[in-house]
């Protein structure tokens, strides 16, 4: 339920919008895209989409961005496909990669609408979901010079049986081992 309500008071104009929403009871986490000095990684989250479309896609970034862009890594969920890379950006370069994605709206907007500036993907499980590693698509750019996020790399070791052979290519990592999880809620319907 969504309430507008404007008025004028003493020469200024007010609205001010009250939504009401369903109560969210269950608990999940995930990993924000904030690295600590200020930098981003890229998080896609794409539902109902098929893996061939991701891939596709992914490929177009990777050569559209094969300066800062290298090796996706690809997690399937219940609804479809979560896809990060490791490189390290900055915000602007992130809004529009994503913005050229058909990556879900939501996840790409929200962050962007409450002044959040950080993008969340979930690392724990929905229902009896287990969330799964597909693999990686290797970038054919040249991402010498981007430092990569050390402490997502961990991240995924941690979550993921990912092969060392995954991190390989491209750039060096940095010395960071602190990233910002995210607890947040989601109704019953979504769980």
């Amino acid at each position: 339920m969504l309430l507008n309500i404007k008025f004028d008071v003493l020469g200024r104009h007010i609205n001010m919008i009250l939504r009401a929403i369903k109560q969210k009871d269950n608990l999940l986490y995930g990993v924000g895209n904030r690295c600590n000095d200020a930098s981003y990684i890229l998080f896609l989250d794409y539902d109902n989409t098929p893996l061939d479309w991701v891939t596709e896609e992914i490929r177009l970034l990777q050569r559209r961005y094969n300066t800062k862009l290298g090796t996706a890594y690809l997690f399937k969920t219940r609804k479809g496909i979560h896809a990060l890379f490791l490189e390290k950006n900055d915000i602007d370069d992130i809004i529009e990669m994503m913005r050229i994605t058909s990556s879900d709206k939501q996840h790409k907007e929200i962050p962007l609408y409450y002044g959040r500036r950080i993008w969340v993907l979930r690392g724990s499980p929905k229902k009896d979901e287990e969330l799964m590693y597909l693999g990686c698509l290797t970038s054919l750019g040249t991402t010498q010079s981007v430092m990569r996020s050390n402490a997502h790399k961990k991240y995924l070791q941690l979550l993921y049986t990912i092969p060392e052979s995954d991190f390989y290519r491209g750039s060096g990592f940095d010395d960071e081992n602190e990233l910002t999880l995210a607890y947040y809620h989601v109704g019953k319907d979504d769980a």
